[in-house]
């Protein structure tokens, strides 16, 4: 963490105490992220797909005017002015890189992908598309055909991956969460398997009053803190440390005691909640916090951080 902000040193200093009491580990925080941002963020693009694939007069619109299509949906987070979305079919697969630099459609696909800037991607998704295809877990018959698509500051491209085998009986929002974003790129095909995470949100019922801040679908993360601590919450509770319902009366209590919207700032109400069951439970105790809080706070500028 760069932030130097108080609640950011809280934050660093419960994750450290959390993981020096073999309680978590930073990996295990990382991956819920990695999770999120992967699965969870792009619900715009899994929701026009899983349209298509369900109203073959929307599919038409959407691969003839895709820019209209998302104009009426008023999705937001730009990067779509000019959207053109592909088909994968049996006989074409087709995959989106920007050679340039990273032009990418976030309003549709969430959080662009580490890989999907790097050097050798943009090059060798274009030079060799079938070798590196494998390589991602993609193998292509030697019948079909690949088709890459350079995305610009004019025009971005998405992918319409093909429909899973043995999804007929689902509804369309039971599609959505087969939907990953690397199949919206082109560089995964979906199997018809529920994708871990994409439930995330709706397994913990954060809505009404305790629904965090969100945009696309997207929850909004406005300081890496934040996002550590969503990331804490969520590790520990897939480890048995506490159940989510648990964790869900605790932040409705938290929250309940604004007075006004000023008194309303999710991200602490949820670290509250948080430190507050933990300490519950007796995990650990917050004279522990303060203690390394207070030296976390009397560092030298600049020190190198944990993460």
């Amino acid at each position: 963490m760069s932030d130097e902000s108080p609640q950011a040193i809280r934050a660093e200093a419960l994750e450290s105490i959390l993981i020096e009491k073999g309680l978590l580990t930073a990996e295990a925080v990382d991956d819920i992220i990695t999770r999120y941002s992967e699965r969870v963020g792009p619900m715009n693009g899994a929701r026009l797909v899983a349209r298509a694939w369900a109203d073959p007069e929307f599919k038409k619109q959407l691969l003839t005017d895709a820019t209209s299509i998302v104009e009426s949906f008023g999705f937001e987070g730009g990067q779509v002015e000019k959207l053109v979305v592909v088909e994968n079919t049996d006989k074409v697969h087709n995959a989106v890189v920007c050679t340039l630099c990273s032009c990418y459609p976030w309003a549709v696909l969430g959080l662009p992908p580490k890989w999907y800037k790097d050097p050798a991607y943009r090059s060798r998704i274009v030079m060799e598309p079938r070798q590196l295809l494998a390589e991602m877990g993609v193998g292509l018959g030697s019948n079909v055909e690949i088709q890459v698509w350079d995305s610009s500051a004019e025009i971005r491209y998405m992918v319409l991956p093909m429909r899973p085998p043995g999804t007929q009986n689902l509804k369309e929002e039971q599609l959505a969460e087969l939907v990953t974003r690397d199949s919206m790129i082109g560089v995964e095909v979906l199997t018809g398997i529920e994708v871990p995470g994409r439930a995330i949100l709706s397994e913990m019922e954060l809505q009404g009053l305790i629904a965090p801040p969100m945009t696309n679908g997207e929850v909004v993360f406005d300081a890496p803190w934040q996002s550590r601590v969503f990331g804490m919450a969520r590790a520990l509770c897939e480890q048995g440390m506490f159940t989510w319902d648990e964790f869900r009366e605790q932040l409705i209590l938290q929250i309940g005691t604004c007075t006004d919207d000023g008194d309303y700032q999710y991200f602490i109400h949820f670290f509250d909640a948080l430190t507050f069951l933990l300490e519950k439970k007796q995990f650990f105790s917050k004279d522990e916090l303060v203690v390394l809080s207070e030296q976390f706070s009397a560092r030298p500028h600049g020190h190198d951080h944990s993460h």
